[in-house]
């Protein structure tokens, strides 16, 4: 299944499937990649579901394509995060990221609602 993303004003809704393969978020990110490039000001609402991966691998790139790689770090300014709290206590990192628990949650920090 793939990774569901849609565009709600400045905001990309990503909805990862209940499980997705480290092939599936490489395909994903090129494509997202060639959206969001020479843009800024954007947020993320990045909706894990279950957080069934298939290793960890899968969220090292995720973070790593988030940060380091320049075309996306530039035109994001927000990324929530929502993912079960089995996995991480909600709460907000810093300015620029948030873990949450729900999607409404996560839609008022990033000023959605």
């Amino acid at each position: 299944m793939d990774i569901l993303t849609k565009k709600e004003g400045d905001c990309y809704v990503i909805i990862f499937p209940n499980y997705f393969t480290l092939e599936s978020l490489m395909t994903w990110g090129i494509i997202i990649k060639n959206k969001i490039a020479g843009n800024t000001g954007l947020t993320l609402l990045i909706d894990t579901n279950s957080h069934n991966f298939e290793s960890v691998e899968c969220l090292k790139w995720l973070r790593n394509f988030l940060t380091k790689e320049i075309a996306v770090s530039q035109a994001i300014d927000k990324v929530a995060f929502i993912q079960p709290v089995i996995y991480r206590a909600p709460g907000i990192m810093s300015q620029r990221e948030a873990y949450f628990s729900d999607i409404n949650s996560a839609k008022k920090w990033l000023k959605m609602t």
